[in-house]
């Protein structure tokens, strides 16, 4: 909830002007007026969770799936990861390397279970987990994952794909 200290600004949120406020919100956010005519934040429903310091970074905040695609677009990567043959899926071979290029995407994750919950959580079926795991000629061991909304060349399937909500 939004406290104002009488002059129309908001105290809780870091700003010491609306404007400032309003050049800085992400874009799913809006900045309303209420019926005391004290400026609020309107957020969705399907707002993801913002930290402190993205909420007025001018830097854009992505989701999992969205970086995940961003990954296997990028034609450096496809030593390591890359889509399947069909385009229904995607498979790599090292969870550290893909640790290490998530967090350079800006997505912070510290352990590889990080990367399994937000492959849970985000709806990603296995298809060949660490028991099952294929190996190709030159020896490497591929995870392969799927998802029915997430697939090569359709970027605008990323944006119905959603997390689950938790079960607290």
């Amino acid at each position: 909830m939004s406290v104002s200290n009488g002059s129309g600004y908001i105290s809780n949120r870091g700003c010491m002007a609306p404007d400032a406020c309003m050049r800085n919100l992400p874009p799913s956010l809006s900045f309303i007026m209420n019926d005391y005519d004290i400026p609020v934040y309107s957020a969705p429903m399907s707002t993801p969770s913002y930290s402190f310091n993205q909420m007025f970074s001018n830097e854009p905040t992505y989701t999992f799936p969205y970086v995940l695609y961003l990954l296997l677009e990028d034609t450096k990567n496809s030593e390591w990861i890359r889509w399947r043959s069909d385009g229904t899926g995607f498979k790599f071979c090292s969870w550290p390397r893909l640790l290490e290029a998530l967090n350079k995407k800006g997505m912070n994750m510290r352990l590889i279970t990080s990367i399994k919950k937000n492959l849970n959580d985000y709806g990603f079926k296995t298809l060949c987990d660490g028991r099952r795991r294929i190996k190709t000629t030159n020896g490497k061991k591929w995870f392969e994952y799927s998802h029915k909304r997430f697939s090569e060349g359709d970027k605008n399937g990323l944006q119905t794909i959603r997390r689950k909500s938790g079960y607290r």
